[in-house]
């Protein structure tokens, strides 16, 4: 399922509220696209939430395995650490925030 409100949220720098694998979790989005197998995947740093790995941080995550989207009002500036915007693992790319 293809997720627009994602580039959205991109384009206006704002966190996304997902439920990924029936947890909430609250990400930056980074880069929106599909993969070298066509999956679509997100690249977001991860604020909060409920995690297999306890950890917040990079995260990649498969599309298909989210249940909600929602953008809220909350902002965020796209300087993070380690952040590529050549991800070698999105291969076709529907949105990703551009560096300055």
């Amino acid at each position: 399922m293809t997720y627009p409100v994602i580039c959205d949220a991109i384009r206006l720098r704002h966190v996304i509220r997902l439920v990924y694998r029936g947890g909430v979790r609250e990400v930056e989005p980074y880069v929106y696209g599909r993969g070298s197998a066509g999956d679509e995947l997100l690249r977001a740093y991860q604020l909060r939430g409920v995690s297999r790995s306890s950890t917040t941080g990079w995260k990649m995550f498969r599309v298909e395995n989210i249940s909600s989207v929602s953008v809220t009002f909350e902002p965020f500036a796209p300087s993070r650490a380690g952040y590529d915007p050549a991800d070698a693992v999105i291969t076709f790319v529907n949105c990703r925030i551009e560096p300055k």
